[in-house]
């Protein structure tokens, strides 16, 4: 079993981040999917992977992924290589949904993202594509 910073169970944690992120408008470089999903790693872990990445725009957050090749490439550079299942509770994946792919975190029979509509989306886990375990 991990141990949290704040001694909560993973599953609290990414319930109080995204009952947060709930209530907070959508924007890039503020709350998209890849910073709802560093914002969780960072409770659980401690270490926060965004604040390496300063964009304010939909073009600054491509133009960093582009650098990266795509956004399992940032990912991997950021946590290493994916794996296969086994997931916990905030483990950020890699999903796609008509050909558009996003980061989502792992909520046990869903994933949980946020979309530019601004809504904070459960998503089936059939979207996996790959996933990675803090």
């Amino acid at each position: 079993m991990v141990i949290t910073r704040y001694d909560k169970t993973r599953r609290a944690i990414v319930l109080d981040v995204c009952n947060q992120a709930a209530n907070e408008a959508f924007s890039w470089g503020g709350l998209d999917c890849c910073l709802l999903a560093s914002r969780v790693v960072h409770e659980i872990t401690g270490v926060d992977y965004g604040a390496r990445f300063n964009y304010q725009t939909k073009t600054g957050a491509l133009r960093i992924i582009a650098q990266c090749k795509n956004l399992s490439g940032l990912f991997t550079g950021l946590l290493g290589k994916p794996v296969e299942g086994g997931f916990d509770y905030g483990d950020p994946v890699l999903c796609e949904i008509d050909g558009q792919q996003f980061i989502a975190i792992w909520f046990g029979n869903s994933v949980l993202t946020k979309f530019e509509t601004g809504l904070l989306t459960g998503v089936d886990i059939k979207t996996i594509i790959q996933g990675w375990r803090i």
